[in-house]
C-alpha cells in the first residue's frame, strides 16, 4: 500500500483527499508544517520545507506499514511543499500531483514587476490567524489589528 503525504500550514482538513486515497489502497499521511497547528517549532513559510520533506520522508522508511511507493499532492503552499520535495527527490518518490502552486513564489509576489501588496497582506494572515500559538501574541495581535 502506497503513501500519499500532504505537509500543510493548514491544519488536518482533508477529508475529501482521504476518502480519494484510502478507497484507491492508499495510506494517507497528513504532516503540519513547523510551527503550525502544534507543531514544534515556529511558522517561517519556503524556510525548512526542503529539510523537512526530506526527514519526513526518512521517518516514513522506519514505519513497517509503507511499501516504499511515495506519492505527494497539493496546491497552493501545499503544493509548493511538493516543489521543496522535488529539489532532491527521494528514491520512493513516484509521484507528486501539484496545482496551481509556483515554484518560484517571486513570480507571484511581484506579478508585473510590482509586489502585489495586498495579495501577499490576505495570504500572510492565514496561517497566522489560524495558528492558536500566534495568534496569543502579541506581535501577531498588533500586525492584525494594524492591517
Amino acid at each position: 500500500m502506497s503513501v500519499d503525504s500532504v505537509p500543510t500550514p493548514a491544519g488536518r482538513r482533508a477529508r475529501i483527499i482521504d476518502g480519494m486515497t484510502s478507497r484507491n489502497g492508499y495510506h494517507l499521511l497528513l504532516v503540519r508544517c513547523r510551527g503550525t497547528f502544534g507543531s514544534g517549532g515556529s511558522w517561517q513559510p519556503w524556510r525548512h520545507e526542503i529539510y523537512d520533506g526530506a526527514d519526513t520522508v526518512a521517518w516514513l522508511r522506519t514505519q513497517p506499514w509503507f511499501d516504499g511507493q511515495l506519492a505527494g499532492a497539493g496546491n497552493s503552499y501545499l503544493g509548493w511543499t511538493q516543489w521543496a520535495l522535488l529539489m532532491e527527490p527521494p528514491p520512493e518518490l513516484v509521484a507528486a500531483v501539484i496545482q496551481t502552486a509556483p515554484h518560484d513564489f517571486s513570480q507571484s509576489a511581484y506579478f508585473g514587476g510590482a509586489f502585489d501588496l495586498s495579495d501577499w497582506l490576505d495570504w500572510s494572515e492565514q496561517p497566522w490567524c489560524s495558528t492558536a500559538k500566534a495568534a496569543s501574541t502579541p506581535s501577531t495581535r498588533s500586525r492584525s489589528q494594524t492591517v
